[in-house]
């Protein structure tokens, strides 16, 4: 019968149109039989006489459409055509041959409708894999590729999706297709850019990302940092999505795979510094899923996790080390919520105060994450279920003493429960449990990084040294956060310290137990070989070696007697002439710290050995050269004994804090010798021809014993507001590595609330700074602090904002020159820049304005110098408001500015009179306007003599 029709069209060469819909209609027929095989038969053996048949069925058809008024029916219908073209396209692409340019001449139509559906058919028939219409018409080709900057935004994103495909199934397109990505990334429209982004990442398993031109992905990394969340969270998973699919490419040293994807654990870690909520937890998502992705071999697991640390520069290893930190303090608020959900559970009647911490816990859980009202609601949730297995499982998931295996079976039985309680808990929770969970840092790594730390005895600079390194950080890491993982290894380190024979192995296990010890004080015991071996190190090792045995002798269960001999030793050998006496003193430090007491009936000597023949004595430079700056191991031998001398006072001083015979003459002397470490400068060093980098590791370590110390209690008198402003000024130091150094004790104090907020207003001291890369970093750390200030009350930040005013009052350089004034308005417009917002500017104003209605308490002749510091806030506000749009609304409360720097003036007729006076200079202002309307002036073109930049020195060791 087929055979028959055959001819009929062969010699007929003509077939009504009846017919071809009914041989078109077999193409898209839900069962293929019979009569699908004979039209398949048909067209295959009259192709070139079925052709202008076909066209004619297809052209009358759509021109009926474009003659219609483009009902939703009819556009059903023509839905219904397109499809048809595509069937047919994929079975007998030949028969369609006069039929595609009619999709071209719709891909350029007014029509949305009708260009998105030709665009979409057009390219579902160039993904095809035996399709050569990009061949056959690259002038189509070029049109549809036109289509990805189509003022649709729907069909722009329809395109980016269907480039998939393509790319899939004809790889030689690949560059003209990356081109078009990089636009695309680029794209006005958030969908546009987040569907690249994720059309990217599907496409690992089907595409070799070798193919990828490394711009593309470099372009997706940029949109990781996206205003817009949906975009970065695409983007970090697309990026993880590839590094995953080559990752055993990667850690086989495929040398152009790392260099085309080595990269990706870095750029993703260092989104972190963006420091937004969701972005937070995109990354956590992205690093378990992709980065570090579920796997039960703890081996493997251990190695990828080495490959991928030490893949990341310096920069983004702070970011990762942040994000542990950030885990370990988010599992102790959850270990506290799962005992307020037990609480609640054992008492049926919970009373009101219970009640109000568990309500007060959640809500700052929740402000933790992006979206605060559901995670509040699902913890709310949690609380009142009555399923106690949740509960359980959720305290095993954050329990840092479990391994990998356990934590992960329970994650997963949690979400499954509370997938079946409520889908949207789940999704919640499974972000809360991506933090939660310690199984980025298990404690079934330790037993494979301490084999990595036993196995490379390679030189330096051989991958088995760089991976010893990467194997002691992460170790180190480990202890300094989750210590209790340690108590299984402490003997295992123990035995390395004795029986080892490699020297960096030792000096390792010496680092890690001393860590532990000193986390988990009289925890451990240690048998006899070991506690000898330790004292040993402390009489002969090296000054490493010794500090750490000391700390762990000073912190073990049964070191009691061991350190009374060892400080008796230490005491009686202090003699400059001592070839190892930078080994005492290294162990002295740790043992004044841990075991105070045991000093304390030497501690008259050992101040007068440390100020008498250390301090004191003088090591004159030879040859010309005198930098500021050295690493400390290059530093003359006395600067090195000067420096531990001192920190062993400091140590002391901080251990002996609690006794009640804490010598007062003792603590004075030692302060006072702190203060003079203080004054003296780079340019008196070198003008006697002594070490400027001695002085200057001097002054540093001077500035953070000297916060250390004033943060207890028992010091504090120690710092007077005077002594205090003058300390700030160390952030203005000739030296670019006092300055930074200190800054970072003062971020990290701040941070972690080792210090008091006060010290928030040193850090606007850095606005003249001359090295960009710590400007930016303070600037990022205030204003990430400023982001998270509570409403309702004034923030420890913006009060910082009188003490601001105060010292810069009683600054040095302070005068009411126009020259002096526009450099001292960069210090108040750093502030306003990192702190100043449309919801506390009111206040900020209220509070300058106070200041001029007050008198200084510290120095009542200077009270002049903040009058005019307060008509220059107020000035500089009133032009933020400006230029920002923001209203300047009188603020409604009360505010009380009465402390140790101010105090409020009588009313009366010299109120008055202050309050009416004017403090800046005409040509000052005239100053200020004049730079506003600058734009591109430098912000810091009035900076202080010494900021310059100068080439950066080897940071501390």
């Amino acid at each position: 019968m087929t055979d028959i029709l055959i001819q009929l069209v062969e010699e007929v060469g003509a077939l009504s149109q009846e017919v071809i819909e009914l041989i078109l209609d077999q193409f898209t027929a839900k069962e293929k039989g019979a009569s699908y095989a004979m039209a398949l038969d048909i067209c295959f053996a009259c192709t070139d006489v079925l052709q202008r048949r076909v066209c004619q069925h297809f052209t009358d058809t759509l021109m009926a459409f474009s003659r219609s008024d483009g009902s939703d029916e009819e556009l059903e219908d023509l839905k219904m055509v397109h499809s048809l073209i595509r069937h047919v396209h994929s079975v007998v692409p030949n028969l369609l041959l006069n039929v595609v340019p009619q999709l071209d001449e719709e891909m350029k139509v007014d029509d949305d409708h009708v260009r998105q559906i030709a665009t979409q058919t057009l390219g579902e028939m160039f993904a095809e894999k035996t399709s050569e219409l990009y061949q056959q018409y690259p002038i189509i080709w070029k049109t549809w590729l036109g289509r990805r900057n189509d003022k649709v935004v729907q069909l722009r994103v329809r395109w980016v999706e269907m480039c998939g495909p393509i790319l899939k199934n004809h790889k030689q397109l690949v560059p003209e297709i990356n081109d078009c990505f990089k636009a695309k990334l680029s794209d006005p429209e958030e969908k546009v850019r987040a569907t690249a982004c994720r059309v990217i990442g599907s496409l690992e398993f089907d595409l070799e990302p070798t193919s990828f031109d490394k711009s593309v992905l470099e372009q997706v990394a940029l949109r990781c940092k996206d205003k817009k969340q949906s975009v970065r969270k695409e983007a970090m998973s697309a990026l993880g999505a590839i590094y995953n699919h080559e990752f055993d490419s990667i850690s086989s040293n495929n040398e152009d795979l790392i260099a085309k994807l080595g990269w990706i654990p870095e750029t993703l870690l260092n989104c972190l510094y963006v420091d937004e909520l969701a972005v937070t937890s995109a990354l956590e998502n992205t690093i378990l899923q992709y980065i570090l992705p579920e796997e039960t071999n703890d081996l493997k697991r251990t190695e990828r996790l080495v490959t991928v640390v030490g893949s990341l520069s310096p920069r983004s290893k702070t970011a990762f080390k942040a994000l542990i930190q950030k885990q370990k303090s988010f599992i102790n608020d959850m270990q506290y919520f799962v005992d307020m959900c037990d609480a609640a559970r054992d008492n049926t009647e919970t009373d009101t105060a219970t009640q109000r911490k568990t309500e007060e816990l959640m809500k700052h859980i929740s402000k933790q994450f992006a979206d605060k009202s559901r995670t509040l609601n699902s913890l709310r949730r949690f609380v009142e279920a009555e399923d106690t297995d949740i509960v359980k499982l959720l305290r095993t998931c954050i329990n840092p003493s479990q391994d990998y295996k356990r934590i992960y079976n329970a994650k997963k039985s949690l979400l499954k429960r509370l997938e079946q309680m409520s889908p949207a808990m789940s999704e919640i929770f499974e972000l809360i449990l991506n933090r939660a969970c310690p199984i980025v840092l298990n404690k079934s790594n330790l037993p494979h990084l301490l084999k990595i730390l036993r196995a490379t005895r390679g030189r330096k600079n051989t991958s088995g040294e760089e991976r010893r390194a990467i194997a002691q950080d992460l170790l180190k890491d480990t202890t300094s956060n989750y210590p209790n993982m340690f108590e299984k290894y402490a003997h295992e380190l123990a035995t390395n310290i004795t029986k080892e024979e490699n020297d960096e192995v030792v000096i390792d296990s010496l680092e890690l137990l001393a860590e532990v010890c000193k986390a988990q004080p009289r925890l451990f015991v240690f048998d006899r070989e070991t506690v000898e071996g330790l004292m040993e190190y402390t009489r002969t090792g090296e000054a490493k070696e010794a500090e750490h045995a000391a700390t762990i002798l000073g912190n073990m269960d049964n070191g009691e007697h061991a350190c009374e001999l060892v400080v008796e030793y230490l005491c009686q050998h202090l003699r400059v002439s001592n070839k190892h006496l930078l080994t005492l003193l290294s162990s002295l430090k740790e043992f004044a710290l841990y075991t105070p007491r045991l000093l304390s009936e030497h501690i008259g000597n050992i101040v007068g050995f440390v100020d008498r023949d250390l301090v004191q004595k003088k090591d004159s430079m030879q040859g010309d050269v005198n930098p500021e700056w050295v690493e400390y191991n290059d530093l003359p031998y006395l600067a090195q004994l000067k420096i531990v001398g001192v920190s062993t006072l400091v140590n002391y001083l901080l251990g002996a804090a609690e006794f009640t015979d804490n010598n007062e003459a003792i603590t004075a002397h030692l302060f006072n010798m702190l203060w003079e470490f203080i004054d003296t400068t780079c340019d008196e060093a070198i003008s006697e021809g002594l070490s400027a980098a001695e002085t200057s590791y001097l002054r540093l370590a001077a500035a953070q014993s000297i916060i250390k110390l004033t943060h207890l209690k028992l010091y504090e008198e120690y710092l007077t507001v005077p002594k205090f402003e003058k300390l700030g000024l160390t952030l203005q130091d000739s030296c670019y590595y006092v300055r930074s150094e200190l800054a970072e004790t003062l971020m990290k104090g701040l941070q972690i609330g080792e210090i008091r907020p006060r010290y928030y207003t040193l850090l606007f001291l850095c606005a003249h700074e001359p090295e960009p890369e710590l400007l930016k970093q303070v600037k990022y750390f205030i204003r990430k602090r400023a982001s998270k200030s509570e409403s309702g009350q004034p923030s420890p930040l913006e009060m910082s904002f009188v003490r601001l005013i105060h010292l810069l009052a009683h600054h040095p350089d302070f005068s009411v020159s126009t020259e002096d004034l526009l450099v001292f308005s960069q210090y108040i417009k750093f502030y306003l820049s990192c702190v100043v917002s449309a919801d506390n500017v009111s206040f900020l104003y209220h509070v300058a304005q106070e200041i001029k209605s007050s008198q200084d308490m510290v120095t009542a002749e200077l009270s002049k110098n903040s009058y005019v510091l307060s008509d220059l806030a107020c000035l500089l506000i009133k032009r933020k408001c400006h230029t920002a749009s923001w209203p300047l609304n009188a603020y409604p409360q009360n505010i009380n500015i009465q402390s140790k720097l101010y105090r409020n003036l009588p009313s009366g007729a010299i109120q008055a009179e202050i309050l009416k006076t004017s403090y800046l200079p005409s040509e000052f202002i005239k100053s200020i306007e004049d730079e506003s309307g600058n734009k591109g002036s430098d912000k810091r073109a009035y900076s202080r003599p010494w900021a310059t930049t100068a080439t950066k020195r080897p940071r501390v060791a």
